[in-house]
Protein backbone atom coordinates (compact mmCIF):
# COMPACT_ATOMS: atom_id res chain seq x y z
CA UNK A 1 0.00 0.00 0.00
CA UNK A 2 1.34 3.32 -1.49
CA UNK A 3 -0.66 5.55 1.14
CA UNK A 4 -0.97 6.79 4.61
CA UNK A 5 -4.35 8.46 5.51
CA UNK A 6 -5.39 10.14 8.81
CA UNK A 7 -8.61 12.38 9.55
CA UNK A 8 -8.27 15.86 9.94
CA UNK A 9 -10.12 19.00 10.36
CA UNK A 10 -9.90 20.88 6.83
CA UNK A 11 -11.55 23.95 7.76
CA UNK A 12 -8.75 24.46 10.28
CA UNK A 13 -6.31 23.83 6.66
CA UNK A 14 -8.26 26.58 4.32
CA UNK A 15 -5.82 29.30 2.55
CA UNK A 16 -5.86 32.66 4.39
CA UNK A 17 -5.01 34.95 1.34
CA UNK A 18 -4.82 37.83 3.51
CA UNK A 19 -2.01 35.85 5.64
CA UNK A 20 -0.26 34.04 2.54
CA UNK A 21 0.39 30.66 1.67
CA UNK A 22 2.85 30.02 4.09
CA UNK A 23 0.57 30.67 6.81
CA UNK A 24 -1.08 27.89 8.83
CA UNK A 25 -3.21 28.22 11.74
CA UNK A 26 -2.10 26.67 15.22
CA UNK A 27 -5.23 25.17 15.97
CA UNK A 28 -4.57 23.17 12.52
CA UNK A 29 -1.24 21.98 14.02
CA UNK A 30 -2.62 21.74 17.65
CA UNK A 31 -5.70 19.86 17.17
CA UNK A 32 -5.23 17.75 13.68
CA UNK A 33 -1.74 16.37 14.41
CA UNK A 34 -1.80 15.92 18.36
CA UNK A 35 1.14 13.61 18.97
CA UNK A 36 0.47 11.06 21.86
CA UNK A 37 4.17 9.99 22.95
CA UNK A 38 5.78 11.96 19.94
CA UNK A 39 3.79 9.53 17.40
CA UNK A 40 1.09 10.52 15.26
CA UNK A 41 -1.51 8.05 14.20
CA UNK A 42 -2.10 6.64 10.63
CA UNK A 43 -3.38 3.92 8.38
CA UNK A 44 -2.48 2.45 5.47
CA UNK A 45 -4.34 2.27 2.13
CA UNK A 46 -4.37 2.41 -1.38
CA UNK A 47 -6.13 5.44 -3.63
CA UNK A 48 -8.69 3.50 -4.36
CA UNK A 49 -12.46 4.28 -2.66
CA UNK A 50 -12.85 1.16 -0.82
CA UNK A 51 -9.63 1.55 0.47
CA UNK A 52 -10.32 4.66 2.01
CA UNK A 53 -13.41 3.81 2.97
CA UNK A 54 -12.28 1.01 5.21
CA UNK A 55 -9.79 3.83 6.95
CA UNK A 56 -12.92 6.10 7.33
CA UNK A 57 -14.72 3.07 9.18
CA UNK A 58 -11.77 1.88 11.31
CA UNK A 59 -11.50 5.50 12.30
CA UNK A 60 -15.26 6.66 13.11
CA UNK A 61 -16.05 3.26 14.88
CA UNK A 62 -13.90 4.07 17.60
CA UNK A 63 -15.41 7.43 18.05
CA UNK A 64 -17.70 7.53 21.44
CA UNK A 65 -20.31 9.98 19.14
CA UNK A 66 -20.38 10.15 15.48
CA UNK A 67 -20.06 13.25 13.29
CA UNK A 68 -18.40 13.67 10.01
CA UNK A 69 -14.82 13.53 9.35
CA UNK A 70 -12.26 14.19 6.48
CA UNK A 71 -9.30 11.78 5.54
CA UNK A 72 -6.36 13.35 4.08
CA UNK A 73 -3.82 10.72 2.00
CA UNK A 74 -0.40 11.48 1.93
CA UNK A 75 1.86 8.79 0.04
CA UNK A 76 4.32 6.56 1.74
CA UNK A 77 7.40 8.26 -0.41
CA UNK A 78 6.23 12.25 0.64
CA UNK A 79 6.41 11.53 4.29
CA UNK A 80 10.07 9.86 3.65
CA UNK A 81 11.01 12.89 1.84
CA UNK A 82 10.76 14.90 4.69
CA UNK A 83 12.25 12.76 6.54
CA UNK A 84 9.05 10.80 8.12
CA UNK A 85 9.36 7.59 9.72
CA UNK A 86 6.56 4.74 10.15
CA UNK A 87 5.78 1.39 11.42
CA UNK A 88 2.87 -0.81 11.49
CA UNK A 89 1.39 -1.10 14.76
CA UNK A 90 -2.11 -2.83 15.70
CA UNK A 91 -4.40 -0.18 15.17
CA UNK A 92 -7.09 0.30 17.77
CA UNK A 93 -10.37 0.17 16.17
CA UNK A 94 -13.42 -2.47 15.99
CA UNK A 95 -13.29 -3.34 12.47
CA UNK A 96 -11.06 -6.17 12.17
CA UNK A 97 -10.09 -5.92 8.62
CA UNK A 98 -8.13 -2.90 9.81
CA UNK A 99 -6.07 -3.81 12.75
CA UNK A 100 -3.17 -4.71 10.96
CA UNK A 101 -3.07 -1.81 8.86
CA UNK A 102 -1.92 1.03 11.57
CA UNK A 103 1.23 2.91 11.24
CA UNK A 104 2.68 5.27 13.41
CA UNK A 105 4.58 7.83 12.26
CA UNK A 106 7.54 9.29 14.70
CA UNK A 107 9.57 10.29 16.80
CA UNK A 108 8.32 13.61 15.69
CA UNK A 109 10.12 16.62 17.26
CA UNK A 110 8.89 20.17 16.16
CA UNK A 111 10.74 20.25 13.03
CA UNK A 112 8.93 17.35 11.83
CA UNK A 113 5.49 18.36 12.80
CA UNK A 114 6.17 21.65 11.20
CA UNK A 115 6.97 19.52 7.38
CA UNK A 116 4.31 17.49 7.95
CA UNK A 117 2.27 20.66 8.69
CA UNK A 118 3.27 22.22 5.36
CA UNK A 119 2.17 18.68 3.11
CA UNK A 120 -0.74 18.52 4.96
CA UNK A 121 -1.38 22.28 4.07
CA UNK A 122 -0.15 22.15 0.38
CA UNK A 123 -2.45 19.07 0.23
CA UNK A 124 -5.48 20.78 1.12
CA UNK A 125 -5.32 23.46 -0.38
CA UNK A 126 -4.17 22.08 -4.36
CA UNK A 127 -6.13 19.25 -4.45
CA UNK A 128 -9.30 19.08 -6.35
CA UNK A 129 -12.43 17.16 -6.50
CA UNK A 130 -12.05 13.51 -7.60
CA UNK A 131 -8.26 13.45 -6.68
CA UNK A 132 -9.23 10.79 -3.46
CA UNK A 133 -6.19 12.39 -2.22
CA UNK A 134 -9.51 14.84 0.67
CA UNK A 135 -11.99 12.62 1.19
CA UNK A 136 -15.11 13.85 3.86
CA UNK A 137 -17.37 12.00 4.49
CA UNK A 138 -20.85 12.68 6.10
CA UNK A 139 -22.15 11.47 9.69
CA UNK A 140 -25.08 9.43 7.50
CA UNK A 141 -22.21 7.67 5.18
CA UNK A 142 -20.16 6.89 8.33
CA UNK A 143 -23.48 5.18 9.92
CA UNK A 144 -23.76 3.17 6.54
CA UNK A 145 -20.22 2.11 6.18
CA UNK A 146 -20.57 0.91 9.95
CA UNK A 147 -23.93 -1.14 9.09
CA UNK A 148 -22.63 -3.00 6.61
CA UNK A 149 -19.20 -4.37 8.56
CA UNK A 150 -21.57 -5.29 11.26
CA UNK A 151 -24.01 -7.21 9.13
CA UNK A 152 -20.82 -8.86 7.18
CA UNK A 153 -19.23 -9.20 10.83
CA UNK A 154 -16.26 -7.64 10.27
CA UNK A 155 -17.39 -5.36 13.72
CA UNK A 156 -18.91 -7.01 16.58
CA UNK A 157 -21.44 -4.21 17.63
CA UNK A 158 -20.76 -5.24 21.38
CA UNK A 159 -17.00 -3.41 20.79
CA UNK A 160 -18.52 -0.07 19.56
CA UNK A 161 -19.03 2.30 22.43
CA UNK A 162 -22.12 1.96 23.98
CA UNK A 163 -23.98 5.21 22.63
CA UNK A 164 -22.73 4.32 19.05
CA UNK A 165 -23.74 1.13 19.35
CA UNK A 166 -27.49 2.43 20.17
CA UNK A 167 -27.54 3.70 16.18
CA UNK A 168 -27.52 0.10 15.27
CA UNK A 169 -29.81 -1.71 17.36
Amino acid sequence: MEYLARSISIKRWKLDTARGSAWIRADAVTNCLKTQEDVLSFWECNLDKNSIDEVATAIASGFKTLEGISIILLAKTELEAIGCNYNLTDGETPLKSAVNKHMDVGKLGLDDLSKLARLIAQKVRTSTEGQLLINQYTQNRLLELIGLEIKKGNININSLNEKLAEKFK
